[in-house]
């Protein structure tokens, strides 16, 4: 760890408290030792009863709570304490939101992912499955195994401040033009740029733990997720119960265990496939933006 610097874990939350309380109460069967717990909370009349349940959670443990002065949404809420979280000398921070609850070694598969990093290494997520997909991979019998993928998933990721700083922040806010596209409702957001951004990096990736490390509990109250997602995407995803830290390993996706070698395998398909739908719609579009152009000059007489 560099002299000075800090590891953090973000949580943003707004307005369900009980979902932020089992967050919480499955964050502090971590060892935190060494973290800080940074909570930022948008305005609203829950303000009160979610500072007390922290106080409560987290005790003597090392947190801190910042209320915003105005409601900013979950993509700038997120991005504000990011920001402010490395501006401050966080060198690797966990990222969550109120609405999940994660496994018990997810502080040591953080500290693993540091002292193991690699330069292409763009983040950690808590969970394998491609952005806005239903298809998540748990398999409870391997918490010790990692893979890479091009995929990103923003339902909790690891990330040290370089990869925030040089890849993160500059997408983050920016707009998702050009995205790639999923047979969901919403392709937009902060996440989807993250995941466009990433998917279309020859060279990054992110790294997938066969186990999952977290699981969506809003089912219901929650601004993107559908009780329909939900209940496809989460209602049998086992979390991983393993106390690290564990001999945590990375292994390449053809050497996986089954399932874990088929997911990955197929969560890279859908990548490629993405990006491939991707670039046939800008082409179809510029074509069709060239034949409305053309058609709308007017004819010139030279006689």
């Amino acid at each position: 760890m560099t002299a000075g610097a800090e590891r953090t874990i973000s949580i943003i939350a707004y307005e369900r408290p009980a979902l932020f309380q089992q967050l919480l109460r499955s964050l502090v069967c971590n060892d935190l030792r060494g973290w800080r717990v940074e909570i930022q909370l948008e305005p609203s009349g829950h303000v009160t009863t979610l500072r007390d349940i922290a106080s409560s959670v987290l005790g003597a443990r090392d947190h801190a709570i910042h209320v915003n002065e105005t409601r900013l949404g979950i993509a700038r809420n997120s991005f504000t304490l990011l920001q402010r979280l490395f501006a401050k000398n966080s060198e690797l921070n966990i990222y969550l939101e109120e609405d999940m609850v994660v496994a018990p070694d997810i502080c040591a598969l953080a500290l693993w992912y540091l002292q193991n990093h690699s330069p292409h290494w763009f983040c950690l997520s808590l969970m394998s499955g491609f952005c806005g997909s239903a298809g998540f991979l748990s398999d409870i019998n391997h918490p010790d195994l990692v893979f890479e993928a091009r995929a990103f998933n923003s339902l909790g990721f690891v990330q040290r401040r370089q990869e925030w700083e040089q890849l993160a922040a500059p997408h983050w806010m920016a707009p998702a033009d050009d995205l790639i596209t999923i047979d969901r409702r919403r392709i937009s957001g902060w996440d989807w740029s993250i995941a466009a951004m990433l998917a279309r990096a020859p060279l990054l990736r992110a790294l997938h733990p066969v186990a999952a490390r977290a699981r969506h509990t809003g089912r219901e109250g929650g601004v993107h997720c559908s009780a329909e997602f939900h209940d496809l995407a989460f209602a049998r995803l086992p979390l991983s119960d393993a106390r690290g830290p564990l001999a945590y390993r990375l292994v390449d996706p053809t050497d996986l265990p089954s399932p874990a070698r088929g997911h990955a395998i197929a969560v890279d398909e859908l990548v490629r496939a993405q990006l491939a739908m991707a670039a046939e719609r800008k082409v179809l579009e510029q074509a069709q933006l060239a034949r409305g152009q053309s058609e709308s000059i007017p004819s010139q007489d030279f006689a």
